[in-house]
């Protein structure tokens, strides 16, 4: 959950990424285990993940877009 929040303060291109594969790894191993009490926590908490790391990057691109689509 920490790359995802950190991720659109800094270092997006690589947190971004790293967010959304934990993310992705934390609801597949969760279906393997489908007693774990506090499952729809923690997927919840994964997927939040998963769109803090996607924002991230939307963020980036639309950032580099910008900055370069203004040089001259």
């Amino acid at each position: 959950m920490w790359c995802g929040i950190a991720s659109p303060f800094c270092c997006s291109p690589i947190l971004g990424p790293i967010a959304i594969i934990n993310g992705s790894k934390v609801i597949s191993l969760l279906e393997q285990y489908p007693g774990f009490e506090r499952r729809s926590n923690a997927t919840a908490k994964a997927r939040a993940d998963q769109i803090i790391g996607w924002i991230s990057i939307a963020l980036f691109v639309i950032g580099m877009i910008v900055r370069f689509g203004n040089l001259r």
